[in-house]
Protein backbone atom coordinates (compact mmCIF):
# COMPACT_ATOMS: atom_id res chain seq x y z
CA UNK A 1 0.00 0.00 0.00
CA UNK A 2 1.33 3.40 -0.91
CA UNK A 3 1.88 5.86 1.91
CA UNK A 4 1.47 9.61 1.76
CA UNK A 5 4.93 10.06 3.24
CA UNK A 6 6.30 8.37 0.10
CA UNK A 7 3.88 9.63 -2.52
CA UNK A 8 2.36 13.07 -2.77
CA UNK A 9 -1.36 13.29 -2.20
CA UNK A 10 -3.12 14.56 -5.28
CA UNK A 11 -6.53 15.49 -3.93
CA UNK A 12 -9.27 14.77 -1.42
CA UNK A 13 -12.82 14.13 -2.56
CA UNK A 14 -15.39 14.80 0.16
CA UNK A 15 -18.55 12.70 0.14
CA UNK A 16 -21.27 13.56 2.65
CA UNK A 17 -23.29 10.43 3.33
CA UNK A 18 -25.89 11.14 5.98
CA UNK A 19 -27.10 13.85 8.26
CA UNK A 20 -29.29 12.68 11.10
CA UNK A 21 -30.77 13.93 14.32
CA UNK A 22 -30.40 11.59 17.26
CA UNK A 23 -33.34 11.79 19.61
CA UNK A 24 -32.53 12.01 23.32
CA UNK A 25 -33.73 13.18 26.66
CA UNK A 26 -34.49 16.89 26.31
CA UNK A 27 -33.48 17.55 29.92
CA UNK A 28 -30.09 15.89 29.56
CA UNK A 29 -29.45 16.96 25.96
CA UNK A 30 -31.12 20.40 25.64
CA UNK A 31 -31.04 22.50 22.49
CA UNK A 32 -30.63 26.24 22.26
CA UNK A 33 -33.93 28.04 22.01
CA UNK A 34 -34.54 30.51 19.20
CA UNK A 35 -36.97 33.32 19.89
CA UNK A 36 -37.58 36.29 17.61
CA UNK A 37 -34.54 35.41 15.54
CA UNK A 38 -32.15 35.10 18.50
CA UNK A 39 -30.66 32.03 20.16
CA UNK A 40 -30.94 31.63 23.95
CA UNK A 41 -29.29 29.19 26.32
CA UNK A 42 -31.70 26.56 27.67
CA UNK A 43 -30.17 26.70 31.17
CA UNK A 44 -29.71 29.30 33.89
CA UNK A 45 -26.31 31.00 34.23
CA UNK A 46 -24.53 32.71 37.10
CA UNK A 47 -23.11 35.42 34.82
CA UNK A 48 -24.56 37.41 31.93
CA UNK A 49 -23.05 38.00 28.48
CA UNK A 50 -21.29 41.37 28.22
CA UNK A 51 -23.52 44.17 26.97
CA UNK A 52 -22.88 47.70 25.80
CA UNK A 53 -22.30 49.08 29.30
CA UNK A 54 -19.96 46.21 30.22
CA UNK A 55 -17.88 46.69 27.09
CA UNK A 56 -17.79 50.46 27.67
CA UNK A 57 -16.65 49.91 31.26
CA UNK A 58 -13.96 47.46 30.19
CA UNK A 59 -12.65 49.95 27.64
CA UNK A 60 -11.34 52.08 30.51
CA UNK A 61 -9.79 49.22 32.52
CA UNK A 62 -6.04 49.18 33.01
CA UNK A 63 -4.22 46.44 31.16
CA UNK A 64 -2.78 44.07 33.76
CA UNK A 65 -1.71 41.37 31.29
CA UNK A 66 1.92 42.46 31.57
CA UNK A 67 2.90 41.34 28.09
CA UNK A 68 6.56 42.36 27.64
CA UNK A 69 8.35 43.32 24.45
CA UNK A 70 9.34 40.69 21.92
CA UNK A 71 12.87 40.33 23.27
CA UNK A 72 11.56 39.47 26.73
CA UNK A 73 8.94 37.15 25.25
CA UNK A 74 11.66 35.24 23.41
CA UNK A 75 13.42 34.63 26.73
CA UNK A 76 10.32 33.11 28.33
CA UNK A 77 10.35 29.30 27.82
CA UNK A 78 6.58 28.99 27.31
CA UNK A 79 6.59 31.82 24.78
CA UNK A 80 9.40 30.56 22.57
CA UNK A 81 8.50 30.09 18.92
CA UNK A 82 9.19 26.70 17.39
CA UNK A 83 10.83 26.48 13.99
CA UNK A 84 8.64 25.70 10.97
CA UNK A 85 8.89 22.00 10.20
CA UNK A 86 6.81 21.22 7.12
CA UNK A 87 8.12 17.66 6.96
CA UNK A 88 6.87 16.91 10.45
CA UNK A 89 3.29 17.91 9.70
CA UNK A 90 3.18 16.95 6.03
CA UNK A 91 1.00 13.88 6.61
CA UNK A 92 -1.12 12.41 9.40
CA UNK A 93 0.70 9.86 11.58
CA UNK A 94 0.17 6.17 10.94
CA UNK A 95 -0.81 5.73 14.56
CA UNK A 96 -2.02 8.21 17.13
CA UNK A 97 -3.10 11.84 17.13
CA UNK A 98 -0.75 14.69 16.26
CA UNK A 99 -1.78 18.16 17.41
CA UNK A 100 0.07 21.35 16.49
CA UNK A 101 -0.70 24.61 18.27
CA UNK A 102 -1.06 27.48 15.81
CA UNK A 103 -1.70 30.07 18.53
CA UNK A 104 -4.76 31.12 20.56
CA UNK A 105 -7.70 28.81 19.75
CA UNK A 106 -6.20 27.55 16.48
CA UNK A 107 -4.78 24.06 16.17
CA UNK A 108 -4.04 21.47 13.51
CA UNK A 109 -5.14 17.91 14.24
CA UNK A 110 -3.84 14.98 12.18
CA UNK A 111 -5.20 11.47 12.56
CA UNK A 112 -6.48 8.53 10.53
CA UNK A 113 -5.39 10.00 7.18
CA UNK A 114 -7.21 13.32 7.73
CA UNK A 115 -5.95 16.82 8.59
CA UNK A 116 -8.34 19.31 10.16
CA UNK A 117 -8.14 22.79 11.69
CA UNK A 118 -10.13 24.33 14.50
CA UNK A 119 -10.82 28.10 14.58
CA UNK A 120 -7.97 29.10 12.24
CA UNK A 121 -6.68 32.64 12.81
CA UNK A 122 -3.54 33.85 11.06
CA UNK A 123 -4.37 37.54 11.56
CA UNK A 124 -2.30 39.92 13.68
CA UNK A 125 -5.47 41.12 15.38
CA UNK A 126 -8.39 39.21 16.75
CA UNK A 127 -10.94 41.31 18.62
CA UNK A 128 -14.14 43.05 17.69
CA UNK A 129 -13.06 46.59 18.50
CA UNK A 130 -9.56 47.43 17.40
CA UNK A 131 -7.79 49.90 19.67
CA UNK A 132 -5.05 51.79 17.81
CA UNK A 133 -1.71 50.47 18.99
CA UNK A 134 -3.23 47.95 21.42
CA UNK A 135 -4.76 44.48 21.53
CA UNK A 136 -2.64 43.19 18.73
CA UNK A 137 -1.45 39.65 18.49
CA UNK A 138 1.74 39.61 20.55
CA UNK A 139 2.71 36.15 19.28
CA UNK A 140 2.44 35.74 15.52
CA UNK A 141 1.62 32.32 14.07
CA UNK A 142 4.62 30.11 13.36
CA UNK A 143 2.97 28.56 10.33
CA UNK A 144 1.42 30.53 7.50
CA UNK A 145 -1.41 29.12 5.40
CA UNK A 146 1.08 28.38 2.60
CA UNK A 147 3.16 26.27 5.01
CA UNK A 148 0.25 24.10 6.15
CA UNK A 149 -0.23 20.56 4.87
CA UNK A 150 -3.35 19.61 2.96
CA UNK A 151 -6.39 20.72 4.97
CA UNK A 152 -9.44 18.47 4.63
CA UNK A 153 -11.79 20.01 7.16
CA UNK A 154 -12.21 23.12 9.35
CA UNK A 155 -14.33 23.45 12.50
CA UNK A 156 -15.66 26.84 13.65
CA UNK A 157 -17.05 27.01 17.19
CA UNK A 158 -18.27 30.61 17.38
CA UNK A 159 -18.30 33.89 15.51
CA UNK A 160 -16.03 35.99 17.73
CA UNK A 161 -13.41 37.74 15.65
CA UNK A 162 -10.53 35.82 17.22
CA UNK A 163 -12.25 32.51 16.39
CA UNK A 164 -13.70 33.30 12.95
CA UNK A 165 -11.30 35.51 11.05
CA UNK A 166 -12.30 36.63 7.57
CA UNK A 167 -8.78 37.06 6.19
CA UNK A 168 -7.79 33.58 7.37
CA UNK A 169 -10.90 32.04 5.80
CA UNK A 170 -10.08 33.72 2.51
CA UNK A 171 -6.45 32.58 2.61
CA UNK A 172 -7.52 28.99 3.19
CA UNK A 173 -10.08 29.23 0.38
CA UNK A 174 -7.51 30.69 -1.99
CA UNK A 175 -5.18 27.76 -1.42
CA UNK A 176 -7.51 24.79 -0.96
CA UNK A 177 -10.85 25.87 -2.45
CA UNK A 178 -13.54 23.19 -2.41
CA UNK A 179 -11.12 20.61 -0.98
CA UNK A 180 -12.07 21.97 2.47
CA UNK A 181 -15.25 20.94 4.25
CA UNK A 182 -16.33 23.61 6.76
CA UNK A 183 -18.39 22.77 9.85
CA UNK A 184 -20.18 25.71 11.46
CA UNK A 185 -23.01 26.21 14.00
CA UNK A 186 -26.48 27.32 12.98
CA UNK A 187 -26.75 30.70 11.28
CA UNK A 188 -23.13 30.91 10.10
CA UNK A 189 -23.47 29.25 6.70
CA UNK A 190 -24.59 32.43 4.93
CA UNK A 191 -21.52 34.29 6.23
CA UNK A 192 -19.25 31.46 5.09
CA UNK A 193 -20.80 31.36 1.63
CA UNK A 194 -20.37 35.13 1.30
CA UNK A 195 -16.70 34.67 2.24
CA UNK A 196 -16.33 32.24 -0.67
CA UNK A 197 -16.61 28.86 1.05
CA UNK A 198 -18.20 26.18 -1.11
CA UNK A 199 -18.60 23.11 1.11
CA UNK A 200 -20.25 24.26 4.32
CA UNK A 201 -22.18 22.07 6.79
CA UNK A 202 -24.32 23.95 9.31
CA UNK A 203 -25.46 21.94 12.33
CA UNK A 204 -27.59 22.44 15.43
CA UNK A 205 -26.71 21.08 18.87
CA UNK A 206 -26.86 17.28 19.12
CA UNK A 207 -27.10 16.96 15.36
CA UNK A 208 -24.73 14.48 13.75
CA UNK A 209 -23.08 14.11 10.37
CA UNK A 210 -21.17 11.33 8.66
CA UNK A 211 -18.59 12.17 6.01
CA UNK A 212 -16.24 10.17 3.80
CA UNK A 213 -12.81 11.60 3.03
CA UNK A 214 -11.60 9.94 -0.16
CA UNK A 215 -7.84 10.30 -0.57
CA UNK A 216 -6.46 9.95 -4.10
CA UNK A 217 -2.72 9.29 -3.91
CA UNK A 218 -0.28 9.37 -6.84
CA UNK A 219 1.85 6.21 -6.94
CA UNK A 220 4.51 7.30 -9.41
CA UNK A 221 6.13 10.48 -10.68
CA UNK A 222 4.29 10.27 -13.99
CA UNK A 223 0.93 10.32 -12.23
CA UNK A 224 -0.23 7.26 -14.16
CA UNK A 225 -1.15 5.17 -11.12
CA UNK A 226 -3.44 6.18 -8.30
CA UNK A 227 -4.51 4.65 -5.02
CA UNK A 228 -7.78 5.55 -3.30
CA UNK A 229 -8.36 5.34 0.45
CA UNK A 230 -11.66 6.22 2.09
CA UNK A 231 -11.86 7.28 5.74
CA UNK A 232 -15.25 7.80 7.40
CA UNK A 233 -15.58 10.37 10.18
CA UNK A 234 -18.61 11.02 12.36
CA UNK A 235 -19.17 14.60 13.48
CA UNK A 236 -21.46 15.84 16.25
CA UNK A 237 -22.35 19.44 17.06
CA UNK A 238 -22.55 19.79 20.84
CA UNK A 239 -23.44 22.65 23.23
CA UNK A 240 -21.26 25.33 24.74
CA UNK A 241 -21.97 28.49 26.73
CA UNK A 242 -21.27 31.59 24.71
CA UNK A 243 -22.97 34.26 22.62
CA UNK A 244 -22.89 35.84 19.16
CA UNK A 245 -22.23 39.56 18.76
CA UNK A 246 -20.36 40.16 15.55
CA UNK A 247 -22.42 43.14 14.45
CA UNK A 248 -24.44 45.67 16.40
CA UNK A 249 -27.74 44.55 14.88
CA UNK A 250 -27.44 40.74 15.05
CA UNK A 251 -26.79 39.78 18.68
CA UNK A 252 -27.29 36.02 19.05
CA UNK A 253 -28.57 35.65 15.50
CA UNK A 254 -26.02 32.83 15.09
CA UNK A 255 -25.45 29.86 17.36
CA UNK A 256 -22.20 28.81 19.06
CA UNK A 257 -21.09 25.24 19.77
CA UNK A 258 -18.45 22.67 20.54
CA UNK A 259 -17.61 19.72 18.30
CA UNK A 260 -17.13 15.98 18.66
CA UNK A 261 -14.93 14.39 15.98
CA UNK A 262 -14.94 10.59 15.78
CA UNK A 263 -12.50 8.88 13.41
CA UNK A 264 -12.25 5.12 12.87
CA UNK A 265 -9.89 4.86 15.86
CA UNK A 266 -10.10 8.05 17.94
CA UNK A 267 -12.48 10.49 19.59
CA UNK A 268 -11.67 14.20 19.89
CA UNK A 269 -13.60 17.01 21.58
CA UNK A 270 -13.18 20.67 20.51
CA UNK A 271 -14.54 23.02 23.15
CA UNK A 272 -13.96 26.37 21.46
CA UNK A 273 -14.81 29.33 23.71
CA UNK A 274 -17.21 28.47 26.50
CA UNK A 275 -18.26 29.25 30.02
CA UNK A 276 -18.52 26.38 32.48
CA UNK A 277 -21.70 24.32 32.78
CA UNK A 278 -21.01 21.03 34.50
CA UNK A 279 -24.13 19.11 33.50
CA UNK A 280 -23.71 19.83 29.80
CA UNK A 281 -20.10 18.67 29.65
CA UNK A 282 -20.95 15.61 31.71
CA UNK A 283 -23.74 14.86 29.24
CA UNK A 284 -21.32 15.17 26.32
CA UNK A 285 -18.91 12.85 28.11
CA UNK A 286 -21.62 10.28 28.74
CA UNK A 287 -22.96 10.40 25.21
CA UNK A 288 -19.73 10.49 23.20
CA UNK A 289 -16.83 9.90 25.60
CA UNK A 290 -14.44 8.86 26.83
CA UNK A 291 -12.31 11.06 24.56
CA UNK A 292 -8.77 10.30 23.50
CA UNK A 293 -8.04 14.04 23.33
CA UNK A 294 -9.89 17.23 24.24
CA UNK A 295 -8.94 20.76 23.15
CA UNK A 296 -9.88 23.00 26.08
CA UNK A 297 -9.48 26.76 26.67
CA UNK A 298 -7.57 28.03 29.70
CA UNK A 299 -7.29 31.82 29.22
CA UNK A 300 -9.32 35.00 28.71
CA UNK A 301 -11.20 35.04 32.02
CA UNK A 302 -10.34 38.33 33.80
CA UNK A 303 -12.24 40.38 34.81
CA UNK A 304 -14.98 37.89 35.57
CA UNK A 305 -17.76 40.49 35.22
CA UNK A 306 -16.95 40.69 31.51
CA UNK A 307 -15.57 37.27 30.58
CA UNK A 308 -16.93 34.63 32.97
CA UNK A 309 -20.10 34.03 30.95
CA UNK A 310 -18.26 32.79 27.85
CA UNK A 311 -14.82 31.77 29.14
CA UNK A 312 -13.48 29.33 31.71
CA UNK A 313 -10.70 29.63 34.24
CA UNK A 314 -7.91 27.02 34.25
CA UNK A 315 -9.57 25.41 37.27
CA UNK A 316 -12.86 25.11 35.40
CA UNK A 317 -11.02 23.73 32.39
CA UNK A 318 -9.65 20.93 34.55
CA UNK A 319 -13.22 20.25 35.68
CA UNK A 320 -14.22 20.05 32.01
CA UNK A 321 -11.38 17.58 31.41
CA UNK A 322 -12.85 15.35 34.10
CA UNK A 323 -16.50 15.88 33.09
CA UNK A 324 -15.72 14.91 29.49
CA UNK A 325 -13.87 11.73 30.51
CA UNK A 326 -10.76 12.92 28.70
CA UNK A 327 -7.76 10.68 28.37
CA UNK A 328 -5.63 13.75 27.68
CA UNK A 329 -6.27 17.41 26.88
CA UNK A 330 -4.36 20.17 25.10
CA UNK A 331 -4.59 23.73 26.40
CA UNK A 332 -5.74 26.38 23.92
CA UNK A 333 -6.93 30.02 23.97
CA UNK A 334 -4.04 31.63 25.82
CA UNK A 335 -0.66 33.26 25.22
CA UNK A 336 -1.48 34.98 21.91
CA UNK A 337 -3.83 37.98 22.16
CA UNK A 338 -4.05 40.50 24.99
CA UNK A 339 -7.85 40.32 25.08
CA UNK A 340 -8.27 40.01 28.82
CA UNK A 341 -6.57 41.34 31.92
CA UNK A 342 -5.07 38.31 33.63
CA UNK A 343 -1.26 38.24 33.67
CA UNK A 344 -0.25 36.61 30.39
CA UNK A 345 1.55 33.68 32.09
CA UNK A 346 -1.11 33.17 34.76
CA UNK A 347 -3.24 30.61 32.85
CA UNK A 348 -0.48 27.97 32.51
CA UNK A 349 0.63 28.47 36.12
CA UNK A 350 -2.91 28.13 37.46
CA UNK A 351 -3.40 25.09 35.24
CA UNK A 352 -0.26 23.48 36.68
CA UNK A 353 -1.38 24.23 40.23
CA UNK A 354 -4.84 22.80 39.64
CA UNK A 355 -3.48 19.64 38.03
CA UNK A 356 -1.33 19.01 41.07
CA UNK A 357 -4.28 19.69 43.35
CA UNK A 358 -6.44 17.22 41.42
CA UNK A 359 -3.63 14.63 41.20
CA UNK A 360 -3.44 14.88 37.42
CA UNK A 361 -0.19 14.97 35.51
CA UNK A 362 0.98 17.60 33.06
CA UNK A 363 1.02 14.93 30.39
CA UNK A 364 -2.69 14.35 30.81
CA UNK A 365 -3.40 18.08 30.33
CA UNK A 366 -0.49 19.52 28.42
CA UNK A 367 0.72 22.87 27.12
CA UNK A 368 2.38 23.47 23.78
CA UNK A 369 4.60 26.29 22.66
CA UNK A 370 3.70 28.23 19.52
CA UNK A 371 4.12 25.95 16.53
CA UNK A 372 4.92 22.91 18.67
CA UNK A 373 3.57 19.48 17.69
CA UNK A 374 2.75 16.61 20.01
CA UNK A 375 2.07 13.06 18.86
CA UNK A 376 -0.04 11.05 21.28
CA UNK A 377 -0.35 7.34 20.74
CA UNK A 378 -3.14 5.49 22.51
CA UNK A 379 -2.57 1.87 23.39
CA UNK A 380 -5.52 -0.05 24.78
CA UNK A 381 -4.66 -1.91 27.96
CA UNK A 382 -4.26 -5.67 27.64
CA UNK A 383 -6.62 -7.94 29.55
CA UNK A 384 -3.74 -9.18 31.67
CA UNK A 385 -2.38 -5.69 32.25
CA UNK A 386 -3.70 -5.50 35.80
CA UNK A 387 -2.20 -8.90 36.60
CA UNK A 388 1.19 -7.75 35.35
CA UNK A 389 0.94 -4.56 37.35
CA UNK A 390 0.23 -6.54 40.50
CA UNK A 391 3.34 -8.62 39.96
CA UNK A 392 5.56 -5.59 39.44
CA UNK A 393 6.96 -3.53 42.30
CA UNK A 394 5.50 -0.04 42.65
CA UNK A 395 8.13 2.44 43.76
CA UNK A 396 6.88 5.60 45.48
CA UNK A 397 9.21 8.46 44.58
CA UNK A 398 9.87 10.25 47.85
CA UNK A 399 13.50 11.18 47.41
CA UNK A 400 15.17 11.83 44.10
CA UNK A 401 16.86 9.93 41.30
CA UNK A 402 19.17 11.46 38.74
CA UNK A 403 18.46 10.11 35.26
CA UNK A 404 20.06 11.68 32.22
CA UNK A 405 20.89 14.72 34.26
CA UNK A 406 17.33 15.32 35.43
CA UNK A 407 15.88 14.86 38.90
CA UNK A 408 12.71 12.82 38.65
CA UNK A 409 12.14 12.14 42.35
CA UNK A 410 12.47 8.96 44.36
CA UNK A 411 15.41 6.92 45.60
CA UNK A 412 16.14 3.30 45.18
CA UNK A 413 15.72 0.40 42.82
CA UNK A 414 13.45 1.34 39.92
CA UNK A 415 12.23 -2.06 38.80
CA UNK A 416 8.73 -2.80 37.65
CA UNK A 417 6.41 0.18 37.51
CA UNK A 418 7.57 3.59 38.69
CA UNK A 419 4.83 5.80 40.09
CA UNK A 420 5.34 9.55 39.89
CA UNK A 421 3.02 12.14 41.37
CA UNK A 422 2.71 15.50 39.67
CA UNK A 423 5.43 15.07 37.08
CA UNK A 424 6.01 17.21 34.06
CA UNK A 425 6.52 15.13 30.93
CA UNK A 426 7.07 16.11 27.32
CA UNK A 427 8.64 19.58 27.50
CA UNK A 428 12.28 20.53 27.11
CA UNK A 429 12.66 21.56 30.74
CA UNK A 430 11.29 18.35 32.23
CA UNK A 431 11.17 16.60 34.75
CA UNK A 432 9.91 18.18 38.01
CA UNK A 433 8.21 15.77 40.40
CA UNK A 434 6.73 16.54 43.80
CA UNK A 435 5.97 12.89 44.50
CA UNK A 436 4.07 13.43 47.69
CA UNK A 437 2.71 9.92 47.34
CA UNK A 438 -0.30 10.98 45.25
CA UNK A 439 -0.40 8.48 42.43
CA UNK A 440 -1.84 9.52 39.10
CA UNK A 441 0.50 8.70 36.28
CA UNK A 442 2.48 5.49 35.93
CA UNK A 443 5.77 5.62 34.08
CA UNK A 444 7.57 2.36 33.50
CA UNK A 445 10.71 2.35 31.41
CA UNK A 446 9.47 5.00 28.98
CA UNK A 447 11.05 8.13 27.58
CA UNK A 448 8.97 11.17 26.72
CA UNK A 449 10.50 13.78 24.44
CA UNK A 450 9.78 17.27 23.26
CA UNK A 451 9.02 18.11 19.65
CA UNK A 452 12.65 19.07 19.16
CA UNK A 453 13.86 15.62 20.07
CA UNK A 454 15.52 16.48 23.40
CA UNK A 455 15.24 13.40 25.56
CA UNK A 456 14.49 12.76 29.21
CA UNK A 457 15.05 9.15 30.25
CA UNK A 458 12.84 7.67 32.93
CA UNK A 459 13.55 4.05 32.14
CA UNK A 460 15.11 1.68 29.69
CA UNK A 461 13.06 2.02 26.51
CA UNK A 462 12.96 5.15 24.40
CA UNK A 463 10.05 6.80 22.65
CA UNK A 464 11.49 9.47 20.38
CA UNK A 465 10.47 12.58 18.51
CA UNK A 466 7.44 14.39 20.03
CA UNK A 467 6.02 11.02 20.99
CA UNK A 468 3.81 10.19 23.95
CA UNK A 469 2.36 6.72 24.48
CA UNK A 470 -0.76 6.41 26.59
CA UNK A 471 -2.44 3.21 27.74
CA UNK A 472 -6.13 3.68 28.35
CA UNK A 473 -8.03 2.02 31.18
CA UNK A 474 -11.82 2.16 31.37
CA UNK A 475 -13.46 1.82 34.77
CA UNK A 476 -17.22 2.02 35.37
CA UNK A 477 -18.15 4.62 37.96
CA UNK A 478 -21.53 5.36 39.53
CA UNK A 479 -23.77 3.40 37.14
CA UNK A 480 -23.92 5.41 33.89
CA UNK A 481 -20.81 7.47 34.50
CA UNK A 482 -17.30 6.40 33.60
CA UNK A 483 -13.82 7.71 33.78
CA UNK A 484 -10.64 6.96 31.93
CA UNK A 485 -7.19 7.09 33.43
CA UNK A 486 -4.10 7.56 31.32
CA UNK A 487 -0.75 6.08 31.81
CA UNK A 488 2.44 6.18 29.86
CA UNK A 489 3.89 2.79 29.05
CA UNK A 490 6.58 1.13 27.02
CA UNK A 491 5.73 -0.41 23.71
Amino acid sequence: MALNCDHKTQKITITKKTVKITNGNDAEFPKAQKKEGKFHLPWETEHQPPGTFTNFKYFFQLDDSGVPNETKLNEEPLMQMMAVDKNRIENPPHNGIRVTWLGHASALFQLDNVNFLVNPNFNERGIKYYHPGDDKRYRKPVYTVDELPRVDCVFITNTHFDYLDLSSVRLLNDRFGDMILWYVPMGVQAWMSKAGCGNVVELDWWKEDEVDFVDHTILNDEGEEEETNTTTFNIACTPSQNYHSRDLADDNACLWCSWVVISPRYKIFLAGATGYQDQIFKSIGRRYGPFHMCALPIGGYEPAWKFAYGNVTPEQSVMMHKDLLAMCSVALSWGTFSHSNEYYLEPPQRLKDELQKEHLSEMQFFLLRHGESRLVEIKEADDNDNDQSAENAHVKMNGHVETNGHTVGGDGDIDGTVVLGGITVGAIDVVDADAHGDVDIHVGGTTITSSEGETVHIGGDVVVDDHTVITSHHTAVDDDDAKRRSRCTTQ
